[in-house]
């Protein structure tokens, strides 16, 4: 069971659909900027955290984020949070909530920080813009991101194709949260794919994401009620994990799962037809 992660410093922005939606590929994501929105005086963002390594040198494990919001014309900071996450806690769908903070000209940069656990800035690892008046939101190709130690994260190259079905529904408004990695442990590194946010009744009918090849696969389910996160198990679940298609753009299997806490079965109209067994009619003698 996760509980709420702790929100050090306090900072601006309001959620919506955006083009920062879909991560880049050939990226392994440790952080990622899933949309935002602004009233011009405040802002909020939802973020996606992933734990990659410890930050406090002891058992607790825990992984140290900093937010940081600026007038994109004059560059001046306007807010700041800090954030972090343990291990157990990972992924997590970060919803700011409203922070204050009006720019010059309305166009704000959105930087999330890689930091110590005393908040020192180690490196940059995702940068997005916002103009609030139209609320347009984008990335810089290629986007300001700080590399990571030599060799790692690794580059992708090779992306398959991954259809995704729910036997029931959402119980709750809350977000899908998808992930890769190379090991079959919990506590193998993961990296973020993508985020979809959900309300109750929602379902996935073979939708289908992109995964980079040969790669394990895990996917999540994160209520906003509670903030807890649960996994979504395959069909291979709990033998193994659901490993991806090895070839470019190849079909993998169906990852077939359902939602947990009795989420609502699917209704007639949005569920894939499945025939059903009838008896066959045998004349009498």
């Amino acid at each position: 069971m996760r509980q709420r992660l702790i929100i050090a410093a306090a900072a601006a922005v309001y959620i919506a659909a955006t083009l920062l939606s879909t991560p880049y590929k050939a990226h392994a994501l440790e952080a990622w900027i899933e949309k935002a929105k602004s009233d011009c005086a405040s802002m909020e963002a939802g973020i996606t955290l992933t734990y990659s390594h410890d930050d406090t040198g002891d058992s607790e494990n825990r992984d140290f984020f900093r937010l940081e919001i600026y007038d994109a014309t004059k560059g001046q900071l306007l807010a700041h949070i800090e954030e972090s996450i343990l291990q157990e806690q990972s992924p997590f769908y970060w919803q700011t909530g409203r922070i204050d903070g009006a720019t010059y000209q309305g166009d704000y940069r959105i930087e999330m920080w890689d930091t110590d656990d005393k908040g020192k800035k180690q490196r940059r690892i995702d940068q997005a813009f916002l103009q609030c008046s139209t609320q347009n939101t984008w990335r810089d190709k290629p986007t300001g991101i700080t590399p990571d130690a030599v060799g790692f994260p690794p580059e992708i190259t090779c992306y398959s194709r991954t259809p995704l079905y729910t036997t029931n529904t959402a119980p709750e408004k809350g977000a899908v949260i998808i992930e890769w990695t190379f090991g079959l442990t919990r506590t193998d590194q993961e990296w973020h794919l993508q985020t979809i946010p959900v309300k109750r009744g929602d379902s996935f009918d073979m939708q289908e994401i992109e995964v980079p090849c040969g790669t394990y696969l895990r996917i999540y389910y994160q209520p906003d009620s509670t903030k807890i996160l649960y996994y979504m198990p395959s069909q291979y679940w709990p033998h193994d994990l659901y490993g991806t298609a090895t070839k470019d753009f190849s079909v993998g299997p169906i990852y077939h799962t359902f939602f947990p806490l009795d989420g609502p079965l699917r209704g007639e109209k949005d569920a894939t037809p499945t025939p059903s067994p009838e008896p066959t009619e045998t004349e009498e003698p």
